[in-house]
């Protein structure tokens, strides 16, 4: 899998580019929201617990590499969920058929239900830090994490 992590500012704007066109279905997460409206509301009620964070909106999108073997719905999901760390952050998975190969996007907030700020890059720095250990080469911009088979681009 192929993921970048994208901040932003606006919940509202990322779901309606996710839902643009009428090509997203939701395929998993923690809200119960099914339209743009009703998703953004929910992760407002987040994002009121910590007013100071300026881009409390991640957007990853995944995309599977023409190798990869095709993965349910649900083991992508749990794979950025609970792989790597964000099982306590509201989200929403959205799957998009609109290409040859398997996509999904993942909308989370920063904010996780206890009002704490989710270090977005703890598993990259993690996964760098295992690579740095290993000898391998260094990762400038991009970084492998082997347990999960994904590359990690950083916007």
């Amino acid at each position: 899998m192929i993921a970048k992590i994208v901040k932003g500012k606006g919940f509202r704007g990322a779901l309606n580019y996710l839902f643009r066109d009428g090509r997203a279905m939701i395929i998993g997460g923690n809200l119960s929201g099914r339209t743009p409206r009703e998703l953004a509301a929910e992760f407002g009620q987040f994002r009121k617990l910590r007013p100071g964070l300026a881009k409390a909106v991640v957007h990853i999108p995944l995309s599977a590499h023409p190798d990869d073997r095709p993965l349910s719905d649900a083991e992508m999901a749990d794979r950025m969920t609970q792989g790597l760390g964000y099982a306590e952050s509201p989200c929403v998975f959205v799957r998009h058929n609109d290409t040859d190969h398997q996509h999904m996007h993942l909308l989370l907030c920063r904010i996780d239900r206890h009002g704490n700020r989710l270090n977005l890059y703890a598993p990259v720095s993690e996964a760098r830090s295992t690579r740095a250990r290993s000898c391998e080469p260094s990762w400038p911009q991009h970084c492998w994490e082997p347990s999960l088979g994904c590359l990690w681009r950083q916007a």
